[in-house]
């Protein structure tokens, strides 16, 4: 999402593969959710992140937004938008593996 000529906010969505084995074949993960530093608390990340479910919801796909636990602007995102927790995970390898939840 641009404000003029400034990259204000993105994203990235990717399709489901080998390093996130719980999701589906058919699944996307939105991840990289950015916000460039003068443009934070305009709202701009739920806008982009509510853009890319918009465009990319199909029935029967699961849109997936992992996060860091500590990253706690992402989780606030994540609670408002209404993601729902589905577990912590623990990098094996290359893999996300779920452990719990």
């Amino acid at each position: 999402m641009y404000e003029g000529k400034i990259l204000a906010s993105s994203l990235l969505v990717v399709p489901a593969y080998y390093k996130w084995p719980f999701t589906a074949d058919n699944d996307l993960q939105l991840t990289y959710v950015l916000t460039h530093p003068e443009y934070r608390g305009w709202g701009l990340a739920e806008s982009t992140v509510r853009m890319a479910i918009r465009q990319n919801q199909r029935a029967g796909r699961c849109i997936w937004y992992v996060t860091n636990t500590k990253n706690v602007a992402s989780r606030n995102l994540c609670k408002k938008m209404g993601f729902e927790f589905a577990g912590f995970g623990a990098k094996i390898g290359l893999s996300l593996q779920q452990v719990n939840d």
